[in-house]
């Protein structure tokens, strides 16, 4: 938080955005569920997970507090998942049209399902495209109460290219304004829940992009990033003191032979 705080032109933690950290590929290595325990015992702003069963044993370990939002990313839940998520108070994500129009057949949930929407501004991988956002966002808004439209995200494609990055963040910003232009049209209490922007990755640090809050993945968990932008500008994102690489240590060191194939230890 202090790097990050004075990165953005402030002085110290207080000036860092909110933190989301991301628990993917099981929290690269050092276990999504005690990583994210240790995390929010530091007092994090949001989890974001990759499994359904990590978002949901997160939301019940003490540490977590109920007021710390637990997002689901790079899954899109089937209905008996999704009300279960929506039961335990954790957001999902909403990665294609195809998915908002299945789940519109669903009966509604007990509880209402807690959405953010993913913008696809060039990975090519996953969220609507800029074309569908306003048909997707009506989709949703229309389907207050039981649905509830909290958030909207992007995955960079191009960090470190300046160009791309230009024209990825132009797409998002005009998706960005669509959302917000009929979430004020929309019916009352539809477009004044608690709204959250994002995006990733902790290489945006470069241009200054945070939104309402900042996700970062591999940068808390492993060795210093360098970034450079292709004009002579650069600077070193560091491991924030190399939080969780308590739990690795080098037993052995040798050459692979060719072939030979490689398992983690339990």
């Amino acid at each position: 938080r202090i790097y990050l705080g004075r990165n953005f032109g402030g002085q110290g933690s207080e000036d860092a955005p909110p933190i989301g950290v991301v628990l993917k590929a099981n929290a690269y290595g050092h276990g999504s569920v005690l990583a994210g325990r240790v995390l929010a015992s530091a007092k994090v702003d949001a989890l974001f997970v990759s499994e359904i069963e990590t978002a949901l044993q997160l939301r019940a370990a003490p540490e977590v507090q109920a007021s710390t939002p637990v997002i689901l990313l790079y899954r899109s839940p089937d209905q008996g998942a999704a009300c279960a998520l929506a039961f335990a108070n954790i957001t999902m994500s909403v990665l294609s049209l195809s998915w908002i129009e299945q789940a519109l057949e669903w009966p509604p949930c007990a509880s209402p399902l807690r959405l953010h929407l993913m913008v696809d501004t060039g990975l090519g991988r996953e969220g609507l495209v800029a074309d569908e956002i306003a048909t997707g966002t009506r989709a949703i808004l229309r389907h207050w109460p039981n649905w509830s439209l909290e958030g909207f995200y992007t995955h960079w494609c191009c960090a470190y290219d300046p160009l791309e990055m230009e024209r990825s963040h132009a797409v998002f910003a005009r998706a960005l304004a669509i959302v917000k232009e009929l979430r004020n049209s929309a019916r009352a209490q539809a477009g004044k829940v608690s709204f959250t922007v994002h995006t990733s990755s902790s290489s945006t640090a470069l241009y200054g992009i945070h939104y309402d809050l900042l996700r970062v993945g591999g940068l808390i968990f492993g060795d210093p990033v360098g970034i450079a932008d292709g004009t002579g500008y650069s600077f070193i994102l560091p491991g924030p003191h190399r939080t969780l690489l308590w739990k690795s240590r080098i037993v052995a060191l040798r050459w692979a032979l060719p072939g030979e194939r490689f398992a983690r230890c339990q």
